[in-house]
């Protein structure tokens, strides 16, 4: 797997953040189209007033191990270090910015993770964070070359649904799929619960599919 290393990053000035002017402020980032022929993952990072209602996306990941590789972006041109699902996840995720311009929160890009007090006051936030984002990005992984034959050869059955209390799957979506989908490690984590009640629309990405598109109305919209 091809990544940037830390050598390569020598001499750029390291991405440092800007404070937030107010407490219902959050950071949010847009991720740029890959240039020819580069494997490099560049954002820009700008800052946004909850209270203006900006139109965003959040992203919805599995952290994994702090001992794990960490890989280097470029936030504003400036180097900065994520661990590998992260990268993975822009990776793919950065083929759409070609289609549109659009906005993600991402809470280990969005926050200063070396800011105790912004990170206790983004916490608080939250709620009103996920709940008024458009649609909650579930990246479950880079999906390995088998479960990838899957994904391709049952793409034309895995449907988006619509969820109104009585969700409904498709009789022939293979057995196999669901249970492997369903063992995922991301399920584990204890997030899940307040980012897919709070957000009415999800879409779930598995490696370079996205495999499940639903439209939800719980009733418990921040």
């Amino acid at each position: 797997m091809k990544a940037f290393s830390k050598q390569q990053a020598t001499g750029s000035r390291p991405f440092k953040y800007q404070p937030l002017a107010c407490e219902d402020e959050i950071r949010l980032v847009e991720i740029l189209p890959p240039r020819e022929n580069s494997d490099k993952v560049e954002l820009r990072i700008q800052h946004e007033a909850l209270a203006v209602k900006p139109k965003y996306e959040a992203l919805s990941y599995e952290w994994g191990s702090p001992n794990g590789d960490t890989f280097i972006i470029w936030v504003n041109d400036c180097p900065f270090m994520i661990r590998q699902n992260l990268w993975l996840a822009l990776r793919r995720l950065r083929l759409r910015s070609g289609e549109r311009q659009y906005l993600l929160w991402i809470d280990a890009i969005c926050i200063d993770q070396s800011n105790v007090l912004e990170k206790n006051c983004q916490v608080s936030q939250m709620g009103a964070i996920y709940s008024q984002a458009s649609t909650l990005l579930i990246w479950l992984g880079d999906a390995s070359e088998e479960v990838a034959k899957y994904l391709y050869a049952f793409n034309e059955i895995i449907l988006p649904y619509h969820v109104d209390g009585d969700f409904r799957a498709d009789s022939m979506l293979k057995l196999e799929l669901i249970k492997h989908i369903c063992e995922l490690s991301y399920w584990k984590r204890l997030w899940i619960i307040q980012e897919v009640v709070l957000t009415t629309n999800i879409k779930v990405h598995y490696g370079i599919a996205q495999i499940l598109v639903i439209t939800h109305n719980f009733g418990m919209r921040a």
